[in-house]
Formats: structure tokens, sequence, C-alpha cells
């Protein structure tokens, strides 16, 4: 009897034991794949941050082969500029919404450098629409600051460098909610000395310093400090039903004279500003990385792995 006990506890203990031996190899074989495929995972040179699409036009059209892919919340643009990959995402109108996006792209693309980007309000008299913001400072509405870190203007700025007519460098402005007063912009600009106000610069920001990763701040003007906010923006300010925002809509044109052709103009400004926003970064990337000794830029190949 005590035979066929001892053969049946040596024949369990070595099942057990292959058992054992073939979920180890699984587990290894698993983490080699990983491994591999993270090694293997595509870089791109310069990852590209902005709250909306309409933001972005003007450097999708610059991009060659363009494949949109829809993300968790977020939408992604990858393409080539010459040489250069890039990759563009849109991340959505908050905060957070914006972090989360850059935090993706990171983990998705390994970007050299990630640039903050969109449309922005002047806080400053001389700025005007059309002008480029390059952000040195980025602040919060609450005091906070975080630097950017650029070893000078000619590391990020095209041939011409500041001198170029219409590019400003200084402290951008994180705030929340739609345009503002002109009041409104005064004050702050004079409060923070700062030049523009966006959305979610300060998100993109931190997002690339907890990931290490280089990060730029680049904007378009698209509303002067004196401009009034469309009465549509103010009508429609706030968390909404698309059915309630399309109904104040409506509803701003019909009590504006001269409405629809305001909006129109608004548009054309829109896509004016957008192009020149794409214009300013395709240069800037191109520029950045035919200099590869511009190590604040960041725009360097990564080690293969």
């Amino acid at each position: 009897m005590w035979h066929w006990l001892l053969r049946a506890w040596i024949a369990n203990a070595a099942k057990e034991q292959v058992y054992s031996a073939v979920q180890k190899e699984i587990t290894r074989r698993a983490a080699a794949a990983e491994e591999q495929e993270s090694g293997e995972r595509q870089t791109c040179d310069a990852g590209i941050v902005s709250s909306e699409e309409r933001e972005l036009v003007g450097l999708l059209d610059l991009l060659d082969d363009a494949v949109k892919v829809e993300g968790k919340g977020f939408s992604v643009w990858k393409g080539t500029l010459g040489e250069r990959r890039i990759v563009l995402a849109q991340g959505g109108s908050t905060r957070d919404d914006a972090g989360r996006a850059t935090e993706a792209l990171i983990r998705g693309h390994r970007p050299s450098c990630v640039i903050s980007a969109g449309f922005a309000e002047a806080l400053k008299p001389e700025l005007r629409k059309g002008d480029i913001v390059v952000g040195v400072y980025l602040a919060g509405p609450d005091g906070g600051e975080l630097p950017v870190d650029l070893k000078s203007s000619g590391d990020v700025l095209p041939a011409g460098g500041a001198a170029d007519k219409g590019v400003h460098l200084g402290r951008m402005l994180c705030v929340e909610g739609g345009p503002m007063s002109p009041a409104k912009r005064e004050e702050l600009g004079s409060r923070h000395d700062a030049l523009a106000a966006d959305r979610h610069s300060l998100a993109v920001a931190r997002a690339c310093a907890a990931a290490g990763v280089p990060c730029l701040c680049v904007y378009v003007v698209t509303i002067a400090m004196a401009d009034k906010p469309p009465r549509a923006a103010k009508r429609s300010g706030g968390k909404r039903s698309a059915m309630r925002s399309f109904g104040a809509f409506v509803g701003a044109l019909l009590d504006e004279p001269g409405g629809l052709k305001r909006m129109y103009q608004e548009k054309e400004s829109t896509l004016v500003a957008a192009d020149a926003l794409g214009g300013f970064l395709a240069r800037s990337i191109t520029s950045a990385a035919a200099q590869r000794e511009s190590p604040r830029l960041g725009f360097k190949s990564r080690p293969e792995t």
C-alpha cells in the first residue's frame, strides 16, 4: 500500500515541477516579447499636443502620408515632415485631457521632444493676431510657475531668430474657460507679466517633466487684447449639452446684426492663424533636427534598443 502512495506522491511532485517549469518559460517568453516590442516601437522626432483639430490643420497640411488614429478620448495623426517623423495629438478642451494625451503620446511614440501648440489670447497690446509666442515661463492663475528649459532663442526659432517680425518670447499664462474680456486680459497680463494666455500648456509641460521629455510651448495669437469675445462664446460658455450650445450659437447669430459675416471672417482668420502656426512649427522642427548639437531642444536620435 505504501509503495502505491509513494509512487503517487512522486508522480504528483514531478507533475508540479513540469507545470512550474512551463509556467516560468511562458512568463520568460512573454517578458522577452514585451521587451522586443518596446524596443521596436517606432519613435518620432517631435510630438505636438493641442486641444482642437483646427489648431493643427496648418501643420497637417504640410505632413506627408498623414494617418489619423482614434485613441481613448483623443485623436492622433502620424506623418512625416521631410525625413522627420511627426505625431500630432488632439487632447481635448481641459487640462486633464491635455495631460492624458501627452502621457499617451510619450508612452506610445517616445518623442524626442513634445511641443504644446495652439491658439492664444494676447495679454499685451503690442501682440497682434497672427503673432507667434514662444513660452519661456509657464504660469498658472494660482501663481505657480514652470520654466521652459531653453538654451537660447536661436534653439527654437527658424532662420532669423528673435529678430523675425511677429515672434515673441516670454511668459505664458495658463487659464480656464472661454475667451476673456479686454479688461480681464489687461488685468491678467499686468498681474502675471505674461504675453499671452492659453488653456493647456502647463498640463503638457508637467506631463513632460514627469517623463523627463523636453517640452516647448509655441502659440499663435488669434484674439488681440482689445478684442471683444464673440457673443456666441459668452452665451454658450460653461458646461452645456450639445443641443443647448447649438441653440445659444444660433441665438447669437440672430441677435447680432452681421453675425453670419463675422462668423465667416473669424473662420478665415482662424485658418490663417493655423497656417502661420503650422509653418512656424515646421521650420522650427526641421531647423532643430538639423542642429543635432542643440541639447535643450532634445531633437536627438534615441539609442537603438
